[in-house]
């Protein structure tokens, strides 16, 4: 969003009229042609008017006059996801026609979301195209009217006033949720009668939820059992981890690489293809990595998940936002159980940090009471977008949560 880059853009240019006279032809134009011309290209219009195909596809699909709006909409998205396959390619327009899609059952953004559209609006749905960006493609800049500023297009959807920015490009990913390469950004309604801009954003905050248990004792091994619960946006990244590699690169990545060397004797996962529910995994095992023995002393390192083991904000200053993927509350909840022998030298301190208006804060809190100590963590991302004059808070900030995820739990060894 913030490289220097130069765009050119023809004016217009002379030519010989017919009675040999110069003329000159304007080609600027303004964003409710770009939607006129876009609309009217043969492409849009072929996908447009596919009505044999939609209407076998809501067959296929068993979309009934009965279903609500909503169920009617996700049923035709799941369809469209499970038959079409993405290729990868964004693009404003499909990379053929549609009496083709059949024999390839794939292809780019504009193929798989054109298609999408055009089986909603068959469906009685209120529904159009609209033109977007990617992050990676870079912002928007209203004032120029280029289409060239665009590299994908999806469906607009609007059901009892509620706005769906929905791309069926990506398998895990539930109807309500956009694609986060598009959070954040522009989009432009191709509406016939009247174009319009929107702003693409979810208000939902995406939750990780993680309740562990473990006994602490004289032996340097020590058990654990773990639930997850993943929703939203962190469902997303799990379900397609879980398709990309193994459970135990899943349980790598969600514990971080300093506990990749435990051993996990048990891996339950709910939920792992429907999408339209919380993941929830159950880890048992043990590891050898968080206790240090010192004679009178042993130190404990709590196994805290998620955890920060670097913090990802290393230079000194930044002159543009920080711009996080999506707004988050992730909470742990520990319980350790410890042996007899030892005693509790102190109650870990109370934390709660934020940076102004809470854009991003972070709470550690503890308690003991009968050789069980309970450590409660919660991170939230309130504001995705947060200005370059609050970096330095932010920066401290991370510093200080790592201080203290990996501040040690001193018991004393009663002989």
């Amino acid at each position: 969003d913030y490289a220097d880059k130069i765009k050119f853009q023809l004016v217009g240019y002379k030519k010989i009229g017919d009675l040999g006279t110069m003329q000159t032809v304007n080609l600027l134009i303004n964003w409710e042609k770009i939607a006129s011309d876009v609309l009217e290209s043969s492409a849009y219009v072929d996908y447009h008017n596919s009505n044999h195909l939609t209407k076998d596809i809501l067959e296929a699909a068993a979309i009934s006059d009965s279903m609500n709006q909503l169920k009617k909409a996700e049923a035709i998205y799941n369809h469209i996801l499970s038959t079409v396959k993405w290729n990868g390619d964004y693009s404003t327009y499909p990379d053929y026609p549609v009496n083709k899609l059949l024999g390839f059952h794939k292809g780019n953004s504009a193929v798989i979301n054109l298609l999408l559209c055009a089986v909603m609006r068959q469906s009685g749905l209120d529904a159009m195209p609209m033109l977007a960006s990617t992050r990676k493609h870079g912002v928007i800049f209203k004032d120029c009217a280029l289409l060239s500023q665009f590299n994908s297009v999806i469906t607009y959807l609007k059901i009892d006033g509620k706005e769906y920015f929905v791309d069926a490009t990506e398998k895990n990913r539930p109807m309500q949720l956009p694609p986060t390469q598009l959070l954040n950004t522009s989009g432009f309604i191709l509406d016939k009668k009247a174009p319009f801009w929107v702003e693409i954003n979810t208000q939902k905050k995406s939750k990780s939820n993680s309740a562990i248990n473990l006994v602490v004792g004289n032996e340097d091994t020590t058990r654990f059992s773990i639930d997850f619960r993943f929703d939203d946006y962190f469902a997303l990244k799990y379900r397609n981890l879980l398709d990309d590699g193994t459970n135990n690169e899943l349980v790598r990545r969600i514990m971080g690489k300093p506990n990749s060397a435990a051993n996990i004797d048990k891996i339950e996962i709910l939920n792992r293809d429907s999408c339209s529910f919380p993941l929830k995994i159950h880890i048992e095992g043990t590891t050898t990595n968080l206790i240090n023995n010192a004679g009178e002393l042993l130190y404990f390192k709590p196994l805290i998940v998620p955890r920060m083991f670097e913090n990802p904000f290393s230079t000194t200053e930044r002159l543009y936002p920080v711009n996080f993927d999506f707004a988050e509350i992730s909470s742990c909840t520990l319980l350790i159980k410890f042996a007899d022998n030892l005693s509790l030298d102190n109650i870990p301190l109370l934390a709660n940090l934020t940076i102004p208006d809470d854009m991003v804060s972070f709470i550690y809190s503890a308690s003991c009471m009968e050789k069980k100590l309970s450590i409660t963590t919660r991170f939230s991302i309130g504001n995705t977008i947060v200005p370059a004059k609050y970096y330095s808070n932010l920066k401290t900030m991370y510093g200080r949560i790592m201080e203290k995820l990996n501040e040690p739990i001193v018991f004393s060894i009663k002989q």
